[in-house]
């Protein structure tokens, strides 16, 4: 079309095919896909398999496209400017921003083609690995009986088989055990708990539970708070009570709180909370969607005069049969437990037992004396456990007690990303979309970076800037973690003024790059979790700004500029 920026932009891509450097990335993305799969050994259980495949497939063909988004939409307006090609279009009728924004849809063009091929060949691989035999079959869902493991009617699934459809191939959401203080989440459910040990409770009792509830937490903070003021003016006289340094120690006091409420000594029980009436929601849904679509069939077969009123109930048994027959009818979703647990130094040699229950019901069974049976966990690795969603009361507030055995040596503790309960609601294609629209929206940040610093920079420095802003970006998240053990004192207290130059030039990186590093694609289909609507909706929103800034950068230096006397030198 007679677009300027249609024009420029299928200049790009004429562009990208005859440099070097672009057919280069393209012939390594591709051998990059076809040599992966070798690297996956047979015998390890194949949600592994599943799971690297979905990693190196998609984090190494991210990583070449974003090196060759960056030097494309470097070289593409640097080399018109050196091979002086620019002046041709810059005589013509098109504005210097027409000409970018070309540039720029040119570039994430190429990189919708280049992704599109790249997702529709991790995705048909993962289809295929997906249909061969896991652990424990003899062929895709059948055991090694021989018996056939479809449907809810079919025999049980191996545990590969199982793990790789409810924690790989899926969207799963987390939630998190609520705080051990009283908050708006888990008020309701310790005012239930008083409530349930009363006789003829009143609707006005539970005010009165909550109000005490508390004041009780707050004098217990407030007194908590006196004593480490009276502490720290007796240490220095010159300490100042101010609002600011009691909201201070408020906020350590509740920390400290929160780490021993999640530290067991030996024989120590304590109870987690979690809300999960999202997921009850979710499942109750099905079931009431399924309900709805046999209550449709009956009324129809009633309406021809097929059956009669009479018949429903039998009508619905051998619907609901069918369904499972062929494989149309979800099975119960089953939540998973995901925990880790440190003491000490981690030593991976040690094995510690603890007892958890769901709302009283052991997760490991109980023994041949109707026992519970004990739970041994690794230090320091997550590791999961699975329960049925029947597991979980109507209001959703699920209670998980864990107790120490004696035989643990030391004090354990789960870290505050250590204890999780993850649901499933949706299937993981359309997790799998999400995954990469969120790449080329990241693609598309870095295409504008290069356009950008392109306009007023040699090739090979504009390149350097590029990349480093790329590495800045991805690593933000990891540095933030970081900047909360680098302390800018010594142990004595001392200020450090090169750990001070450190952190007020990695702060301002990782705040402003951190919801670029948080996205973390690829890691959301690995673990199965769901990447969601309003999450990509909120990268898209801070992505575009970011994209658009950047651009419009870029065109007010390229404006300012005397290409003329530059392609002349």
């Amino acid at each position: 079309g007679p677009n300027p920026i249609l024009a420029v932009a299928r200049n790009v891509i004429n562009e990208a095919v005859r440099m070097r450097i672009s057919i280069v990335f393209i012939i390594i993305l591709l051998l990059l896909l076809a040599v992966i799969p070798t690297v996956l050994q047979e015998d390890q259980p194949l949600r592994y398999r599943v799971q690297q495949w979905l990693q190196y497939g998609t984090g190494f063909s991210y990583g070449i496209l974003a090196l060759l988004t960056a030097f494309l939409s470097v070289g593409t307006v640097v080399f018109e400017q050196r091979d002086r090609i620019i002046w041709q279009t810059a005589t013509k009728p098109v504005p210097a921003w027409q000409y970018l924004l070309g540039k720029w849809v040119g570039v994430m063009a190429l990189n919708f083609v280049l992704l599109g091929v790249t997702a529709g060949g991790v995705y048909i691989f993962t289809e295929y690995l997906r249909h061969q035999p896991a652990n424990g079959e003899i062929a895709y869902r059948v055991n090694e009986r021989g018996q056939s493991t479809r449907g809810p009617t079919g025999a049980p699934p191996s545990t590969d088989r199982r793990l790789l459809e409810r924690q790989v191939l899926v969207a799963r959401v987390g939630t998190e055990a609520l705080p051990g203080y009283p908050t708006d989440g888990n008020i309701e459910y310790r005012i239930d708990a008083i409530i349930s040990r009363m006789d003829n409770p009143e609707e006005a009792d539970r005010d009165e539970i909550r109000a005490s509830i508390y004041d009780n937490w707050s004098e217990q903070l407030d007194r908590i708070v006196e004593q480490r003021v009276s502490e720290a003016q007796e240490l220095s006289p010159d300490f100042v009570d101010t609002f600011q340094r009691r909201t201070l120690l408020r906020a350590e006091a509740l920390d400290e709180y929160e780490q021993q409420y999640r530290s067991l000594d030996r024989n120590e029980q304590e109870q987690f909370v979690f809300d999960l009436s999202r997921a009850r929601s979710v499942w109750q849904g099905e079931r009431e969607a399924i309900m709805s679509r046999v209550d449709g069939e009956i009324d129809d077969l009633i309406d021809q005069g097929a059956a009669t009123e009479e018949d429903r109930d039998r009508l619905r048994n051998e619907i609901i049969l069918r369904l499972m027959d062929s494989g149309q009818l979800p099975e119960i979703p089953e939540l998973t437990l995901r925990f880790q647990i440190e003491a000490g130094t981690n030593d991976p040699s040690k094995i510690y037992r603890f007892y958890m229950f769901i709302n009283g019901r052991p997760l490991r069974g109980v023994d041949e004396f109707n026992r519970p049976r004990p739970i041994e966990v690794a230090l320091g690795a997550a590791q999961t456990l699975e329960f049925p969603i029947d597991w979980i009361p109507p209001n959703g507030m699920t209670v998980l007690t864990v107790r120490s055995d004696m035989t643990n040596e030391r004090t354990a503790t789960f870290p505050p990303d250590g204890l999780e309960v993850l649901y499933p609601i949706g299937g993981y294609e359309a997790n799998f979309f999400r995954v990469m629209f969120v790449m080329w929206v990241k693609l598309g940040f870095i295409a504008a970076v290069g356009i950008a610093v392109s306009t007023f920079l040699s090739f090979p420095v504009a390149c350097l800037m590029v990349l480093g802003i790329l590495f800045m970006a991805e690593s933000a998240g990891f540095l933030w973690n970081a900047l909360e053990y680098y302390s800018a004192k010594d142990q004595q207290g001392n200020v450090n003024p090169f750990a001070v130059l450190v952190r007020l030039v990695a702060i301002p990186i990782s705040w402003t790059f951190r919801t670029y590093a948080e996205l973390k694609p690829t890691a959301h289909l690995v673990d199965g979790r769901l990447l969601s609507w309003s999450s990509v909706t909120t990268a898209l929103a801070i992505l575009g700004a970011w994209t658009i800034g950047v651009l419009g950068i870029g065109l007010a230096i390229f404006r300012r500029r005397e290409l003329a006397m530059y392609s002349g030198n």
